[in-house]
């Protein structure tokens, strides 16, 4: 739980407060888990912008950021107005994969509230595939915190789900797009929670998310959530799927709401 310390010691991590808004929460009154989702983009925003690797300083070289997968873990979960301190920090370089951490902390007491593991590529923009990543951009794994900083890996293999029932249809809009013009990471995750009755959120509150992005969504893209339950009790599979082929992987955990 003091990985956050050591992510602190690197010059290159990113901190940022975040109070968290009426529009971010349901009707728990707590922090909804697409608006986390978009916080912790925003603040890796703000630091591939300090670092030189935005999608600013990539674009006019025609290569983007992609994300793979990511791991959440939910220890308390923030509600209405609480103030949150959102630290992240590049965690290393591996063949053609880059590893960025989330740790989000109440900056009163220092207590971790979540944390979050991020996997991502690089993309050659015109050619729509993986692209080597430069030495430029290898160069800031020198800078990075030291190992034992690192959380786990966000570069499982997902298990699909088994013989899902499709229980939701969607299609890509085009304010539901990014600025690589494919469905934004948020609403892959949306999507896929909403697949879910309402009944399964009463009550209970996710504290396990793993989610792996396999396939592009774009424009007009016609969509079905499909879900499967894993076995254990409060644990799900969902899958998002374009005419039968599986785009993207979720596996939710759920506790009782006095655990949390």
């Amino acid at each position: 739980m003091q990985q956050h310390r050591l992510l602190l010691t690197s010059p290159i991590h990113e901190a940022v407060d975040f109070q968290v808004p009426g529009y971010g929460i349901g009707p728990d009154k707590k922090l909804s888990i697409p608006t986390m989702i978009e916080q912790m983009q925003e603040v890796a925003l703000l630091s591939t912008r300090h670092l030189g690797v935005s999608v600013f300083d990539l674009e006019p070289k025609r290569l983007g950021w992609v994300l793979l997968g990511q791991r959440i873990e939910l220890y308390h979960h923030p509600t209405l107005n609480d103030v949150c301190r959102i630290i992240t920090c590049p965690t290393g370089f591996e063949k053609v994969f880059t590893y960025r951490d989330f740790h989000w902390l109440n900056p009163q007491t220092d207590e971790v509230l979540a944390t979050a593991s991020t996997t991502w590529m690089l993309m050659d923009l015109d050619k729509r595939r993986m692209a080597t990543l430069p030495d430029w951009i290898k160069s800031i794994d020198e800078k990075t915190p030291p190992k034992a900083a690192n959380l786990e890996r966000a570069t499982y293999k997902m298990v699909p789900p088994h013989e899902p029932e499709i229980t939701r249809h969607f299609r890509v809009g085009y304010h539901e797009l990014d600025f690589n013009g494919h469905l934004t990471n948020p609403v892959y995750v949306r999507w896929m929670l909403e697949g879910l009755d309402r009944k399964i959120f009463e009550g209970r509150t996710i504290k396990e998310l793993r989610v792996q992005f396999s396939k592009e969504a774009r424009y007009g893209d016609k969509l079905e959530v499909g879900i499967s339950k894993t076995g254990h009790d409060g644990e799900f599979h969902h899958g998002l799927f374009r005419a039968g082929e599986l785009i993207a992987s979720l596996q939710t955990a759920f506790s009782a709401e006095e655990s949390l």
